[in-house]
């Protein structure tokens, strides 16, 4: 049989964001990027075709089609895909919920089964593991009649898929032969139950108060709102296709009584007046399904009577299931520690920058994480198997009287390189990695001696004055004290100039700073 499938264009996966908690040391789902704010509505279902029956379709048989799903690495918890079922002809599907498991049992995924589509929820799977795909199964019951050989579903998106019919459409109902002694069938129903049919011809309910007593598996209910009992004319069975209006009820009470049994599965009817020997009488009902009901469950039910041969049948359930299953991601998570003589000095709330870098298949992921100094682990999850990380730390801030040493990254499968390290991830697991930073002490400043001052020479004795000159008149100056104090000045202005010249040279050469200084 064809199976007309559907390309769904992979998404691109997000940046996985970097998030700080210790937890994340121990589980790789506290390493999750959050979920997206709001649920969106996927792209998901690929193929669908129908298993059962593989001959001609009937009006009312039950169908079994099978589908497989595929959702992008961008998807979140609480994102769903879903499939309409056709409506013209009309199917309705069987009512069901059921969980999507991977291999090892964990919730893919749950989806719910309506009369008018398959809805599927998926769970914070998604968050640790790429490539997210499966399988599932549901039943729909053929309600209308059709010659096309196709039918038409359209997904959560608006997308058609086109299915084949078996046998080239939906016939009309099967015929059966007019019941001559008491015969039992059951069928399970679009909305989580079985509903059973007992046919009985009037002759086998003679007597004044005919009873029929109904016993089935524990662990069904009985509905006692459904029981209901009616006859058609056998001239008028038509193969069991009569029309409706031939169907003449009975009232409950008057015509015959509900006894309930001592199991919630069993009861007894009890006609009130004999039954018509030409007439076939029809007792239905429902029995509400355990909770705890799987697929290819069998479930039995015997009717007996008065003047009936007991009679049994049994419906196997087969609702609807499914399967999930993803390529883990992994994470790393990073925390600092400062070692040597110098780690007392360094501020317990300093930061440090390391970035790390990782490829995908839609190019590659970086980020950076600031480490504080007291050890506080940062951590980074949603990474796909395999994936190399490279981390390298920026260089770290000078603090006063610590000399830093070269970083170091140590941990299990952390590899160190030129500048950094690499480690490679592996699914649903965290690589821990310690980054140290040794330190030792600055030496202290060289300080500058002192200036010795040397001594003043000793004076020379005092020359005694010379005698009054008889040539001009005294003025109180002295020609050579004059003359030395000139030349003491020129020597100071010369000095005074060259000194002057000095420091212009020195300021006009000095370089300027262009950086700051640590």
């Amino acid at each position: 049989m064809r199976i007309q499938e559907k390309r769904t264009e992979r998404r691109r996966r997000r940046s996985r964001g970097a998030v700080s908690s210790a937890v994340a040391l121990l589980a790789l789902v506290g390493l999750a990027v959050p979920p997206a704010a709001q649920a969106a509505e996927l792209d998901a279902i690929t193929a669908v075709r129908v298993v059962e029956p593989t001959g001609d379709i009937h009006l009312y048989d039950t169908l079994r089609l099978e589908a497989t799903w595929a959702v992008p690495d961008s998807a979140q918890p609480g994102d769903t895909f879903s499939l309409a079922f056709p409506t013209t002809p009309r199917f309705v599907g069987v009512s069901s919920t059921f969980p999507l498991r991977d291999p090892d049992g964990a919730v893919v995924g749950t989806c719910t089964v309506t009369a008018s589509a398959i809805t599927c929820t998926l769970s914070d799977y998604v968050l640790t593991h790429d490539n997210v795909r499966g399988t599932l199964f549901f039943q729909m019951k053929a309600e209308e009649t059709t010659d096309v050989d196709t039918v038409t579903f359209t997904t959560g998106d608006g997308d058609p898929i086109t299915v084949e019919i078996p046998g080239g459409g939906v016939g009309p109902q099967r015929p059966e032969p007019v019941p001559t002694d008491a015969t039992k069938s059951g069928v399970q129903t679009t909305d989580g139950t079985i509903e059973w049919y007992i046919w009985v011809p009037g002759r086998l309910l003679s007597g004044e108060r005919p009873t029929l007593t109904d016993t089935a598996t524990p662990g069904l209910t009985l509905l006692p709102d459904t029981v209901a009992i009616g006859s058609v004319a056998t001239d008028a069975w038509a193969g069991g296709l009569f029309d409706p209006a031939d169907l003449h009820p009975l009232a409950a009470g008057s015509d015959f009584v509900l006894t309930p049994g001592t199991a919630s599965s069993s009861f007894t009817v009890e006609f009130t007046a004999p039954a018509q020997a030409d007439r076939l009488y029809r007792l239905s009902y429902q029995t509400q399904l355990p909770a705890d009901a799987h697929n290819g469950q069998v479930f039995a039910n015997t009717v007996s009577g008065s003047s009936v041969t007991s009679t049994t049948a049994t419906v196997t359930t087969s609702v609807a299931g499914g399967d999930g299953e993803g390529d883990g991601r992994g994470g790393f998570a990073v925390a600092k520690r400062i070692v040597g003589e110098g780690a007392p000095l360094v501020p317990a709330d300093a930061t440090f920058a390391v970035d790390y870098s990782y490829p995908t298949a839609d190019g590659p992921v970086t980020g950076t994480l600031t480490l504080l100094a007291d050890g506080t682990a940062h951590a980074v999850g949603g990474i796909p198997a395999g994936a190399v990380v490279t981390l390298s730390e920026h260089r770290a801030d000078a603090v006063p009287g610590v000399v830093w040493g070269s970083p170091q990254f140590t941990g299990d499968g952390v590899t160190a390189t030129d500048g950094g390290a690499q480690l490679t991830i592996s699914a649903e697991s965290v690589v821990a990695v310690e980054l140290r930073n040794p330190t030792t002490l600055s030496p202290p400043s060289p300080t500058t001696p002192p200036t010795t001052v040397e001594p003043p020479s000793p004076s020379a004795p005092a020359t005694p004055p010379a005698p009054p000159s008889r040539g001009l008149a005294a003025t109180g100056g002295d020609a050579g004290g004059l003359t030395g104090l000139a030349a003491g000045a020129v020597l100071a202005l010369a000095a005074g100039i060259l000194l002057s010249r000095r420091v212009g040279t020195r300021a006009d050469s000095a370089p300027g700073r262009t950086g700051i200084e640590s």
